[in-house]
């Protein structure tokens, strides 16, 4: 479960050996790392600063100790793992990352559902599957609880009018809705539109049903 530090906040997160942590920072956050030198006292160092997204950082193969400060005034919030990722608040209007870019079929990542955004392009000549994280795979990567849910958008960048897109279900992550996204061909997405938005909610432990909804 992911933990929260408000505006301007500051902590120190213990990690444990072989795990990561995942920022997520809506404004902006910087984080440093513990390190010591024989004789001398304890010091921070600066590993990364988090704006307007997610960055994991690690994995750390014995462990460490972390500090995060919140440098703006949008709650941070992290989470630490083998996997870690931090659900983003779909109440978090101004919160968006960089947009995950796919190209031919594949699966769509965690990650990838959570970053809201995704960008697909490809020279098929045919629909390609994109086929979505099982029920399994995605409880592991989110924090969401039964009963709440995400919504992200597919857009088809891809410029042929066979170049479709088909979202395609997993186990225990079923589709209720049309699955196919059209290219942004004239003579289909540029009539018929060729982005889908998605909601993606938990129905059980390890169980999912993703709504297409525009």
């Amino acid at each position: 479960m992911a933990q929260v530090i408000y505006a301007y906040g500051s902590t120190e997160v213990t990690i444990a050996a072989a795990d990561s942590i995942a920022v997520y920072a809506p404004g902006s956050a910087q984080v440093y790392l513990r390190v010591g030198y024989p004789n001398a006292p304890a010091t921070w160092s600066l590993i990364g600063t988090v704006t307007g997204g997610q960055t994991v950082f690690g994995a750390y193969a014995s462990g460490a100790v972390v500090r995060i400060d919140n440098i703006s005034e949008a709650s941070v919030s992290y989470a630490t793992g083998t996997a870690p990722v931090v659900a983003i608040n779909a109440t978090e209007k101004n919160a968006q990352g960089a947009p995950t870019a796919m190209t031919t079929a594949a699966s769509i990542t965690p990650t990838g559902l959570l970053s809201r955004i995704i960008t697909g392009t490809h020279t098929a000549g045919a629909t390609v599957a994109y086929t979505l994280p099982t029920g399994t795979v995605l409880d592991a990567g989110t924090d969401i609880d039964v009963g709440q849910a995400v919504d992200w958008v597919l857009i088809n960048l891809s410029a042929a009018a066979l170049d479709t897109i088909t979202v395609t279900a997993a186990e225990t992550h079923t589709i209720v809705g049309n699955p196919i996204v059209q290219s942004a061909h004239s003579s289909t997405g540029g009539i018929y539109g060729n982005s889908s938005q998605w909601r993606t909610r938990k129905t059980a432990a390890n169980t999912f049903v993703s709504y297409r909804i525009a």
